[in-house]
């Protein structure tokens, strides 16, 4: 008995496992002949999807409409369509369980965390914090070059260039082209202050640059040196630039200026008014410009709340129904 004893408490030991909770299993197994858990709770959850929820969710995931969506896009194109009121994760398990989710790649960060500037704390509103960075393209026998500007706060893409020479006067002539087209050009006419952000290139950081941006009343901050988490806003739109299938990895078949200037006038209005961006509630940026974001965020939650009240409703007649069933037959 002593060495039994001594070899389960051992075992327990080797697996972390309490040595009463294998005796209480043991308990139960000899009373009931069974492990089955009968804690009390409702024999099915309230916040179950009914199967109606779970077909719509089927039905999403095998339409080729939505076909090139992942499951987080997909859960919010759901809610937007009022079809289904489902968290991401239950989207995720759901096309999991169908076969339909492609194998996700293992990502491995950077062993060292660095703390990036709050710059989205201070972009509290729209034109407050405007970054931009270059880009290098290579078409297959020559680099060309892409400027973009972008406005923190709603993540919108306020304006871009292709060029073939990556100069501060090309970032100059696009800034002034950038804040005549918003009318921002006179600091009078700016509902708050705005401020450039961008690394520390040779063109963001020349003396031209200083002077443009000290006369036009903007003031500028920078990322700290080899930390592009500092602008990781831009350094993640590059990253949906370049990488996102819904583009339909065109990107990587510019081959010519003009390929490129083509695949922008696409990008830029895709980008702006069409896909939601999970950084700003999983609203697009052009919807987060112009102020319409809070009411779309608002039905979204009124949605919710009407699904998960009507979901616990029919989930609480279906757990009485099968208490009653289990007690007759007990």
């Amino acid at each position: 008995m002593k060495e039994e004893r001594f070899v389960r408490e051992r075992t327990c030991a080797v697996l972390m496992v309490s040595p009463r909770r294998v005796r209480r299993w043991r308990e139960n197994f000899a009373e009931r002949g069974n492990f089955e858990d009968r804690r009390s709770g409702p024999a099915v959850p309230y916040n179950k999807l009914n199967e109606s929820e779970i077909q719509e969710i089927d039905a999403m995931s095998s339409d080729e409409k939505y076909s090139e969506l992942s499951h987080r896009e997909l859960a919010i194109k759901a809610q937007d369509e009022k079809r289904v009121y489902a968290s991401k994760s239950t989207f995720y398990r759901r096309l999991k369980a169908l076969g339909r989710m492609a194998a996700q790649k293992v990502r491995r960060g950077c062993k060292k965390k660095f703390t990036a500037l709050k710059i989205k704390e201070i972009a509290t509103v729209i034109n407050r914090i405007w970054t931009w960075d270059f880009t290098y393209v290579w078409t297959g026998y020559e680099w060309i070059y892409l400027i973009c500007i972008l406005d923190v706060y709603s993540r919108k893409l306020m304006s871009w260039r292709v060029t073939r020479e990556m100069t501060d006067d090309v970032a100059l002539e696009l800034w002034e082209d950038t804040l005549h087209r918003y009318e921002l050009f006179d600091p009078d006419a700016r509902p708050v202050p705005l401020w450039s952000f961008s690394d520390h290139g040779s063109q963001m950081t020349s003396k031209d640059t200083k002077k443009f941006f000290k006369d036009a009343g903007i003031p500028m901050a920078y990322a700290r040196y080899n930390v592009p988490e500092d602008n990781g806003i831009h350094e993640s739109f590059h990253k949906t630039m370049k990488h996102d299938k819904n583009m339909g990895f065109y990107f990587w078949k510019v081959s010519s200026e003009d390929d490129l200037i083509a695949y922008m006038e696409y990008l830029e209005p895709y980008y702006n008014t069409k896909r939601n961006h999970s950084g700003i509630g999983d609203v697009t940026p052009e919807q987060m410009y112009d102020g319409t974001a809070n009411d779309i965020k608002r039905k979204r939650r009124e949605g919710w709340g009407k699904a998960i009240t009507e979901r616990q409703k029919n989930n609480k007649k279906q757990d009485s129904k099968q208490s009653k069933k289990e007690k007759r037959a007990a």
